[in-house]
């Protein structure tokens, strides 16, 4: 019995704090959306949770441009898709369909680049931020 008296402050307890940080407060992505714990969030709720992490927030920024552009180039492939389709409808001129379809390729790749740097940053964010809550710096 003394034996296991010495032992028992170095032995692993089963509510260790790194492991409860780990299960409740770091966040996940699952599809569209992010898990943190038993809560299910979206990528604006994303923000909030950014408090504690300087660099991650930086980064989550980053993230946010870069899905703004995406979802602008996004919108303009569509209205160039419309139009070319509008052109090729009403027998116009094919040339200028043409046009609309290789800009609108143009607008698909380049919104794809994007959607990639906003995936990327994001990740780097949610890395930053879960490193954060795991290991806080000295206050």
């Amino acid at each position: 019995m003394i034996i296991f008296a010495l032992f028992e402050p170095i032995c692993a307890q089963p509510t260790d704090t790194l492991r409860l940080k780990y299960i409740n407060f770091t966040i996940y992505r699952f599809g569209g959306s992010f898990l943190k714990g038993n809560e299910k969030l979206t990528f604006r709720d994303l923000e909030k949770e950014f408090s504690n992490s300087e660099l991650g927030l930086i980064s989550y920024e980053q993230a946010v441009k870069y899905r703004r552009v995406n979802k602008i180039l996004s919108g303009l492939s569509v209205i160039s898709n419309l139009a070319m389709l509008s052109i090729i409808a009403n027998r116009g001129n094919r040339n200028i369909a043409f046009g609309l379809a290789t800009l609108q390729f143009g607008f698909i790749l380049t919104a794809r680049k994007y959607q990639s740097l906003s995936n990327r940053s994001l990740d780097r964010a949610l890395w930053q931020r879960n490193m954060d809550v795991l290991y806080p710096g000295p206050q």
